[in-house]
């Protein structure tokens, strides 16, 4: 988070520059023509501006590590490394043909460091030491004068005072003290104002306070704390503090306006004198303060201002312009890399990353080009590590950083390392590490072997450029539709480890007590991936305790793939380890195979089956929706069965109703041939009913029967869904959506 606020501020920090540079120099020319109160109120967008370090969208930016350069000894390459580091995978040590010489030769491979990542911090210091530094001078200010104030001891300042405040509709009057040691009057206070006076010399008294109620009516103090924020935020900027400075003094100018507005020539000069007289020093107004103190040219510049009795236009609209101008710049900025990103086609983008081919895992430059080339969402790319040693296997680790582990898409980890390992030939590994700035640690892995298995061999499909932007097409779509198989190592917190962590919290109350853990709801949000973690832990265990307990209880509490399955559904465990054990016995009955669990296949095969019963309507659309009662059980040598209970619709518009003239509800079984069993084949469809329930288990025409029910008890709301999906996907638009008895708006 700390790096993508940075990025932020950068952004923000270089086109405001621009904008302040373009302000300061027509800045004159407009006070010329137009009253204080336009560039009093471009300075305060300007303000919020750089006091908000967001984007409503922002690309995210690679930084690369242009750190060290790396060489391939048995290739004979020399290239300049794109922050990626070469590495000895036998001895753990760096390549002895790197130009870092350190000698490493422990057991323990150093991590590389990336100077540039410290940068965010390093600014988040400045932040804070530079905001902390204001504050503290004015609480000392206010301390101080806290120390040396007195009350308002004459009646006639009194009486012009509340009667001013009449006069400028101010019903909640500020407090007003009497400090003989500041250098001029002045309000201070953020939300409860305070005006303070160095003198009860009665000439010009009225001036005076009218001048500082003013500044509190405006909520001039705020302002100030705005530029502050700004200020802070972008220290290293000189142009912000300019951009201050000149806010400060447009502000006392509009309000030194606003007090003689309608005066005569007389009473300005009046006013001028006041100040003149009344200010006792030239020295600087404290932090969060509006004072009539000024250096010498400030004073002739508002006092010109005072004297100007040239009718001035107020430029609302130029106003309201170059304020958005300044609020909405960085949007633009930031959108702008994103507008030229959609320029270019997937086609293009495939074909360009063709051209970065490489025959070798040590030519550092090349794999940084590639990394370079490829996009990936919510992560920064850090440092790279290339395993080259003669022995194979070779591959690349990449770092990466991210603000939350849950935002990163898996799939497009998996389509990157496809694309690395069909560039690079005699890549045989690529690993992806993720890490989090609250510590979590994700690590992807696809071997060369592995993806060949998946998405065929990569030197057959692809010799040009045509044939290798349609195999990594087909790739894509695969992996888009779950068709893929990756290692992933969850490092730091893994759902074995937030167990862990429940144990030692909660001790000899974990039974009873473990839902009360924020573990327990941290699990809750991994999904099933926290389920299957826990059936790998109990493989690869034999032990059984509180541990054990935990994970059966949240396996059967919350995810019905390991509580559903044969007869252990209803059967109490006291033992984790026992559940298990009859677990892994009721899933002999059953497949396990990856793909054919996808709803997917199920989904389309009932789509299917339902569009070929319905072919003999016009002018319609077949919807269906199916709930699976059983996973898939062995009937046969690469056959397997399932129980299905779809609802099926023929709809059709009328009268911008989208209607169901047709609809079925009825219990079936679909067979698959499973050879492939990465494209499973339906071979036979079975629907049952009253006068043939008897060809199936009495109890799974029961639970078909039931799922049903659950259709009437749920209104139909997850059919409803998929029918919104449909019209959504089919762009039919409606304002009705009728079916059986629901009516939907």
């Amino acid at each position: 988070m700390i790096r993508s606020i940075f990025l932020n501020v950068i952004e923000i920090s270089v086109f405001s520059s621009f904008f302040i540079v373009i302000m300061l120099l027509i800045s004159k020319k407009l006070k010329s023509k137009y009253t204080n109160r336009l560039m009093y109120i471009v300075w305060l967008f300007m303000a919020i501006r750089l006091a908000i370090p967001f984007n409503i969208s922002i690309p995210i930016i690679n930084i690369p590590s242009n750190i060290e350069i790396s060489e391939e000894s048995t290739e004979n390459f020399n290239s300049l490394d794109y922050g990626v580091y070469e590495y000895n995978t036998n001895s753990n040590t760096y390549s002895e043909n790197s130009i870092a010489s350190e000698n490493i030769s422990n057991t323990e491979t150093k991590e590389p460091i990336n100077i540039l990542s410290f940068i965010p911090y390093i600014w988040l210091l400045g932040v804070i030491i530079c905001f902390s530094l204001y504050i503290f001078s004015h609480i000392s200010f206010k301390r101080m004068i806290k120390r040396w104030r007195e009350p308002i001891s004459d009646a006639n300042i009194l009486d012009i005072y509340i009667n001013l405040c009449n006069e400028m509709n101010i019903t909640k009057r500020p407090k007003i003290f009497i400090c003989k040691i500041l250098p001029s009057p002045l309000c201070t206070g953020i939300f409860k104002n305070e005006i303070y006076i160095n003198s009860q010399d009665l000439s010009g008294i009225k001036l005076i306070l009218a001048h500082e109620l003013t500044h509190c009516k405006r909520k001039d103090i705020l302002y100030k704390l705005i530029l502050i924020i700004g200020k802070s935020i972008h220290f290293f900027n000189p142009l912000v503090y300019i951009m201050t400075k000149q806010a400060e003094k447009d502000m006392e100018l509009y309000c030194d306006e606003t007090v003689i507005k309608n005066c005569s020539i007389d009473e300005r000069k009046e006013y001028s004198i006041t100040i003149l007289n009344t200010v006792k020093s030239s020295l600087k107004n404290p932090v969060l303060t509006t004072g009539f103190s000024s250096d010498k040219e400030t004073l002739k510049m508002r006092f010109s201002n005072i004297l100007d009795t040239k009718v001035k236009k107020r430029g609302i609209i130029l106003m309201i312009v170059l304020s958005l101008l300044g609020v909405s710049g960085g949007i633009f900025v930031s959108c702008k890399s994103k507008e030229t990103n959609t320029e270019t086609t997937q086609e293009q983008y495939i074909q360009n990353l063709y051209d970065l081919k490489t025959p070798y895992i040590g030519n550092a430059s090349a794999v940084g080009s590639i990394y370079n080339s490829l996009e990936y969402s919510n992560v920064y790319q850090q440092e790279t590590e290339l395993f080259t040693t003669e022995n194979e296997p070779y591959g690349v680790l990449k770092n990466f950083a991210t603000e939350k582990i849950d935002s990163i898409d898996e799939k497009e980890f998996v389509k990157n390392s496809v694309v690395i390992l069909t560039l690079i030939d005699n890549c045989d590994f690529v690993k992806s590490r993720i890490c989090a700035e609250d510590g979590a640690e994700l690590t992807y892995t696809l071997t060369r072997d592995n993806a060949q298995l998946q998405f065929g061999n990569f030197k057959v499909n692809f010799d040009d450029k045509e044939s290798y932007e349609k195999y990594i097409e087909n790739t894509w779509e695969r992996i888009d539709n779950d068709y893929y198989v990756i290692e992933r190592e969850n490092e730091k917190t893994s759902s074995v480890a937030l167990i862990d962590e429940i144990l030692e919290d909660k001790g000899d109350r974990v039974r009873a007590e473990y839902k009360y853990h924020p573990n327990y709801t941290q699990l809750l949000k991994m999904g099933e991936t926290a389920c299957w973690d826990f059936i790998d832990y109990f493989r690869g265990t034999t032990t059984d305790g509180d541990k054990e307990y935990i994970m059966m209880k949240i396996c059967r509490e919350n995810y019905p793939n390991t509580y559903n399955i044969g007869d252990i559904g209803e059967t109490q465990y006291e033992s984790g380890r026992e559940w298990f054990n009859d677990y892994e016995e009721q899933l002999k009955r059953y497949s396990f195979g990856e793909p054919f669990h996808s709803f997917g296949v199920v989904d389309k095969a009932i789509q299917n089956i339902y569009e070929d019963k319905y072919k003999d309507l016009e002018g319609g659309y077949t919807v269906t929706n199916i709930y699976v009662i059983h996973l898939p059980e062995k009937i046969a040598e690469n056959q397997e069965a399932l129980y299905v209970a779809p609802i099926a619709g023929y709809f059709v518009m009328e009268d911008n109703t989208f209607k169901a003239i047709k609809l079925e509800k009825i219990p079936c079984r679909l067979t698959f041939d499973i050879t492939d069993n990465k494209n499973p084949v339906l071979i036979k469809y079975e629907e049952f009913s009253e006068n043939n329930k008897n060809s199936i288990d009495e109890e799974v025409y029961k639970e078909l029967e039931n799922m049903f029910n659950y259709y009437e008890e749920d209104k139909s709301d997850a059919f409803e869904y998929e029918i919104r999906q449909f019209m959504k996907d089919n762009n039919i638009k409606a304002t009705t959506v009728e079916f059986g008895n629901y009516i939907y708006k």
